[in-house]
């Protein structure tokens, strides 16, 4: 039967238009939405390397800065010590990176990749990065920019 012949499926219709309207004039929903997308993305492109998306921000940032203290990577990703340690903990179980006692303050410890780590970076960047546009192909490149201020500005403002 179709909507419009009858009125309490039409009335339930509205109700769930209206519903996902305002939902979506909600920020933590659209950024929860992003990042299911974002993840999903991220999965789909690089799934065959067992890789998580936070796992590869890890990869990501070493790959970038080289050796580090947890405490620094924890930092520099935003992510607190113990999720940092087991995040860690994966990786090092897959041989991609090495942990050991810093040299000067034994309460530290640092990190960096292996061999193998920087060979599944090299592997996974350019997939990341597909899944990156893939999610920002309906963006021309300054709303691209203006996107990526405003996230910046947000996470600004709230750490």
């Amino acid at each position: 039967m179709k909507t419009k012949d009858n009125p309490v499926r039409a009335d339930h219709a509205r109700h769930l238009a209206k519903a996902k309207q305002s939902l979506r004039s909600r920020p933590g929903y659209l950024l929860r939405r992003c990042l299911q997308n974002t993840s999903s993305l991220f999965e789909d492109a690089c799934a065959d390397t067992g890789i998580t998306l936070r796992q590869y921000d890890v990869l990501f940032v070493l790959g970038q800065v080289g050796e580090m203290t947890q405490g620094e990577l924890s930092q520099l990703l935003d992510i607190d010590r113990s999720t940092n340690a087991l995040v860690i903990g994966i990786l090092e179980e897959k041989g991609l990176i090495a942990r050991w006692g810093h040299p000067r303050d034994t309460r530290k410890k640092c990190v960096g990749l292996t061999p193998e780590g920087q060979t599944t970076l090299n592997t996974i960047k350019p997939r990341a990065q597909i899944a990156a546009n893939a999610l920002l192909e309906g963006l021309d490149s300054a709303e691209q920019q203006a996107l990526l201020a405003t996230l910046n500005k947000i996470i600004d403002g709230v750490g």
